[in-house]
């Protein structure tokens, strides 16, 4: 659960470099008034990997109570002891009043550990 003030949002939060967003996408997890609940769940087998995410956020547009939710769907798989390849598939829904509206992602990435 995250909880943002509903007088300021989280300034420079695109800007700052890291924060903390645990969605592929996560565009109003920090804006003025915003509430997000999500949940996730994590299964490996052997050299495979699998993570689903989904959340709901509301936030607030001038005074207008707004919502989206986005689910996304990671496989991933070893490549080797330190490198990962990731393949992931969002689903974003959000109000029509929304400035992005709905959209799907497919992602791949790598990812190497030191």
């Amino acid at each position: 659960y995250i909880k943002i003030d509903d007088d300021a949002a989280f300034p420079g939060w695109t800007s700052s470099g890291e924060t903390i967003d645990p969605f592929e996408e996560g565009d109003y997890i920090y804006a003025k008034g915003a509430e997000t609940i999500y949940m996730g769940v994590s299964k490996s087998f052997g050299d495979l990997s699998a993570t689903l995410l989904h959340g709901r956020t509301e936030f607030l547009s001038g005074t207008t109570k707004l919502d989206m939710d986005e689910t996304t769907l990671w496989a991933g798989y070893a490549l080797s002891k330190n490198l990962n390849a990731n393949l992931g598939y969002t689903v974003v829904n959000e109000t029509t009043a929304a400035t992005h509206g709905d959209y799907n992602q497919l992602n791949l990435t790598l990812a190497y550990k030191f």
